[in-house]
């Protein structure tokens, strides 16, 4: 009985725990200004939970060429990756890979750029390490607010979702997408706006229930505008680590039935 009690705490301990981290999320933001060599290229680290926020590293802008275009930026936790937004640029479609302290830049995929019209208005991009994920901001036309999913090789591109843009006002402003594999979040980078730049939604991963979480605070930054790039690590299933507990409960009952 008591056995099974313990098991039954540890589990609840372990979802609790799983929930509370969307409580608090983490947030990496990059700096694609051009014209600022300052700032071009670095990555922050927020969390919403502490209101802090720290440096990370600094990515060279330098092998991306124009390093605004590279409005695409995501990462799983173990990678940051970088995909190339220009409509009219050599590298439309193009998703590159660094390690978490900017070194080390592999290109990974290509995606069709036609497929998605005017590429230049799926700025939203964010991965679960399953998955590249899309989202159009473009203000108008039939496919805003539409989220696509593609193969982490680019191909298999998929409609998942549709959000409607007219929660988000002007929903090109809202240029931050990002997700831990539970959840999209979404960042206003609206610079004239008070009342919601720096503002994060967080909505289902089929687009529906928006949610506010918190607000960053747009003055640490700068011209806000500049740090298009937004991106969540990707958060363990609560299953999942219910089953590394019980593989490390076993080991322990194992160890104590052996002394």
């Amino acid at each position: 009985m008591k056995r099974s009690y313990l098991i039954a705490m540890m589990a609840v301990t372990v979802m609790s725990m799983a929930a509370s981290s969307h409580a608090v999320p983490t947030f990496y933001l990059l700096n694609t200004e051009a014209t600022n060599d300052a700032f071009r290229g670095r990555i922050d680290v927020i969390d919403l939970g502490a209101d802090t926020r720290d440096f990370v590293t600094d990515v060279d802008p330098s092998p991306f060429g124009v390093i605004e275009d590279w409005r695409g930026f995501a990462t799983d936790g173990s990678f940051f990756y970088y995909l190339n937004t220009d409509g009219g640029g050599a590298w439309p479609g193009r998703i590159d890979r660094t390690a978490m302290d900017g070194s080390g830049r592999t290109p990974v995929a290509d995606i069709d750029p036609s497929e998605f019209d005017d590429i230049e208005d799926w700025n939203g991009f964010a991965t679960d390490g399953n998955f590249f994920y899309l989202l159009n901001t473009g203000g108008t036309g039939a496919v805003h607010g539409q989220i696509d999913r593609v193969n982490l090789d680019g191909s298999g591109r998929t409609k998942i979702a549709d959000l409607d843009p007219t929660y988000y006002g002007a929903i090109e402003q809202w240029l931050g997408f990002a997700t831990d594999g539970q959840f999209f979040y979404l960042l206003n980078t609206e610079a004239g706006n008070d009342d919601f730049r720096g503002r994060i939604d967080r909505i289902n991963m089929d687009g529906t229930g928006r949610t506010k979480i918190g607000d960053i605070d747009p003055d640490p930054f700068g011209v806000v505008e500049q740090w298009l790039g937004f991106a969540a690590p990707t958060v363990p299933e609560p299953a999942t680590a219910l089953l590394g507990m019980g593989g490390l409960m076993a080991l322990a009952m194992r160890r104590r039935r052996s002394a």
